[in-house]
């Protein structure tokens, strides 16, 4: 049983070669995730290495509002536990 190519077929290469709209489309988003992963990459080596986990915290609960605690761990390097650790202290 091999692949079906009747429904892609049409629209494969709508115009000189181009992609069909679905594959342009993740094309697109391939490249947006690999543009994020870099800026990321970016922040964390700009990050300087002086400051504590204590200030990554406080700036973490400074914007919780903002972005998820999830995500902010993530790109400073810090365990989402530590976090709650520290706030758990500074109550």
């Amino acid at each position: 049983m091999g692949k079906s190519y009747d429904n892609d077929f049409k629209d494969a290469f709508p115009g000189k070669g181009r992609l069909k709209l679905q594959d342009e489309n993740i094309h697109h988003l391939k490249r947006e995730i690999e543009r994020v992963r870099r800026e990321c990459d970016i922040l964390k080596k700009l990050w300087p290495s002086s400051i504590g986990a204590a200030q990554v915290f406080g700036f973490i609960d400074e914007h919780l509002t903002r972005w998820t605690v999830k995500g902010m761990c993530r790109v400073f390097s810090v365990s989402r536990s530590g976090y709650y650790a520290w706030r758990s202290r500074s109550e």
